[in-house]
């Protein structure tokens, strides 16, 4: 059984065909953002699985960030991998290829999603693809490129915008770009990996509705989320190859958002790579873990990366890896340190808040 990949420009539809091709099936994502957008916009899943929320029947379709996506194989029949370039990815790339190969050795079927085809001939061969290259949408918006004084002109006129910031964003970026578009600052929100689960969902949604403006972002908006933005601000940075810029723009004037153009500014767009052999694996095993007091912990063996285990917590809020690590510390320590409970009991409440608002979603 060949392995699909759906290939196409943002937005054409790759998401809503595999879903909907598909009576029984996991879809794994990169993010929480994006498994939680799916689980809001597709009735078919029954079940969500992010690390900081666990919700929904045990059995039926299931939204998954890939690290919660079974070792084993997998009970359902399809296996989706959404923005499968993600394969490449040095740090979650080998795990995620050799669950896919897993599943795919078992007879399941397989189905990759991308707007940027950058897999390697290796990695395609292995999984015998075959690709199918969806069409854009007849009528879908024209994206043109803007000078920064005329996108700064049409924000301060009301377009709705997101602005990929070059680092974290925060309460001074509000105000620097409240300032710099002429607008009020509680048009604007920011969203990154930092922002509580909760707001991260309601700032989306609030976007959606058109009770913000302007979300100041970092690369977590570029993962396949379907913002629907007239306009879209790259502060280009180091890390931003040509997928991740492509995944950017593709936030601009999303198809079904009943625009006929959108509009962008940046500076530069690096050029398209192809992708060499499979995946190398990952060195950056998380090793040490320092804990509030300061004492150190040996973690070599724990089983985590080291974007998944915190340094430091000085602010129990900026806890932002979900509840998986505080879980195996205290199953192996016992008791949490101060800092580390109070982190808990924060994302404890976050769920809960969540799991109301993702309640809400239209059967």
């Amino acid at each position: 059984m060949p392995t699909m990949l759906y290939t196409g420009s943002t937005g054409c539809g790759k998401t809503y065909k595999a879903i909907n091709s598909a009576s029984n099936f996991v879809i794994a994502v990169p993010c929480r953002q994006l498994a939680y957008e799916i689980y809001w916009d597709y009735s078919q899943v029954d079940r969500l699985d992010t690390g900081e929320l666990h919700m929904g029947s045990p059995t039926g379709n299931q939204a998954c960030v890939y690290e919660n996506l079974t070792d084993h194989v997998i009970t359902q029949d399809v296996l989706i991998i959404d923005e499968a370039h993600y394969i490449n990815d040095e740090d979650r790339g080998r795990d995620l290829y050799e669950k896919i190969m897993h599943n795919k050795r078992a007879g399941k079927k397989i189905i990759l999603l991308t707007a940027t085809d950058t897999l390697s001939t290796q990695v395609k061969k292995d999984l015998g693809v075959k690709e199918v290259k969806l069409p854009r949408q007849k009528d879908a918006p024209k994206k043109l490129e803007i000078s920064l004084g005329e996108f700064s002109q049409k924000v301060h006129r009301g377009m709705k915008t997101i602005v990929f910031s070059k680092y974290t964003p925060n309460n001074y970026d509000v105000l620097k770009y409240a300032q710099y578009f002429d607008i009020k600052e509680s048009n604007i929100s920011v969203l990154s990996a930092n922002t509580p689960s909760y707001d991260r969902v309601k700032t989306q949604l609030d976007f959606k509705n058109g009770k913000l403006q302007v979300v100041i972002a970092t690369n977590v908006l570029a993962q396949g989320l379907n913002f629907p933005a007239e306009g879209v601000l790259i502060e280009y940075n180091q890390w931003d190859d040509w997928e991740v810029i492509t995944q950017k723009l593709g936030r601009v004037a999303r198809p079904l958002s009943g625009l006929s153009k959108g509009y962008y500014c940046l500076q530069n767009i690096p050029d398209k790579k192809k992708k060499e052999g499979i995946p190398p694996r990952s060195y950056r095993k998380a090793k040490t873990y320092v804990r509030p007091s300061g004492a150190k912990l040996d973690i070599e063996n724990w089983g985590f990366t080291q974007h998944e285990v915190p340094i430091g917590l000085e602010s129990y809020k900026d806890y932002k890896y979900g509840s998986r690590f505080l879980q195996t510390l205290q199953k192996k320590c016992g008791a949490l340190e101060e800092n580390e409970y109070l982190a808990s009991e924060f994302l404890s409440e976050q769920s809960i808040l969540l799991k109301e608002l993702l309640s809400k979603r239209k059967k």
